[in-house]
């Protein structure tokens, strides 16, 4: 009876040492970077492999605010700003017309950075779906809650899988010279990764990414606001030095 327990205690030693050898480290994350927990190297985004020392890693969740979209402080600054304007809807600058139509007026908290929320812009004198968003009008990166989870094991290798599909997909376009349906492949990928940093890896048919596409959209709005109030000013002190 005695070697029986001994032996079971082995047996269970021994599973626990197993188990303990496949699971490897969690990936360390400082000021929203993810390190190698062996080396503190940095990781490449979705690497099993850290590149300095060749140790496998595991991702572990943490969050982060959004960096896409806008937050409360700047949708009232925003505002403010083009308010005070006072811009009549008939005599819009051409600046205006480089954002789809309301887009100053809707913008709000978490929404998507290229179209407001409007879900939609107008291109050819017709409405289609935002590129950015694909139509749901939320901020693709948090989903319009400013928060975004990383380092999600789950969605990290659903995404890796999304990754050999679209490989796969490239070979085969290659071969048969069909045309690979990207919008599709996007969409899907949106639709699945929103909420999570892994969204910011998802790029256009074009090769360029959502994110990054946004973040310019946004940019692009404060600076057209900040110069039409240059403008503005400038013209205001013209005026008050020839009275």
């Amino acid at each position: 009876m005695k070697w029986l327990s001994f032996t079971g205690l082995c047996v269970v030693g021994l599973v626990a040492l197993g188990i303990l050898a496949v699971d490897e480290r969690n990936v360390v994350w400082e000021a929203g970077q993810p390190l190698c927990p062996y080396c503190r190297s940095a990781m490449e985004p979705l690497a099993i492999t850290c590149k300095g020392c060749r140790g496998r890693v595991d991702w572990v969740g943490t969050t982060l605010p959004c960096s896409c979209c806008l937050d409360s402080p700047d949708v009232d600054h925003l505002r403010d700003r083009f308010d005070a304007l006072a811009l009549p809807p008939a005599a819009a600058p051409p600046w205006l017309a480089a954002f789809p139509g309301g887009y100053f007026h809707v913008m709000d908290r978490g929404a998507c950075g290229y179209c407001a929320g409007l879900k939609q812009i107008g291109e050819g004198g017709e409405a289609r779906p935002c590129p950015i968003c694909r139509g749901d009008g939320r901020c693709i990166l948090c989903g319009g809650d400013r928060v975004v989870e990383v380092g999600n094991e789950q969605v990290h290798r659903r995404l890796l899988e999304r990754r050999r599909e679209w490989e796969e997909g490239e070979r085969r376009e290659k071969l048969t010279r069909l045309a690979l349906q990207r919008d599709r492949l996007v969409d899907r990928d949106v639709g699945e990764l929103r909420g999570f940093l892994e969204a910011a890896s998802i790029r256009d048919g074009e090769g360029r990414l959502l994110v990054e596409r946004a973040r310019e959209q946004l940019a692009a709005a404060f600076a057209a606001l900040a110069h039409e109030h240059d403008l503005r000013l400038g013209a205001s002190k013209k005026a008050a030095g020839e009275e």
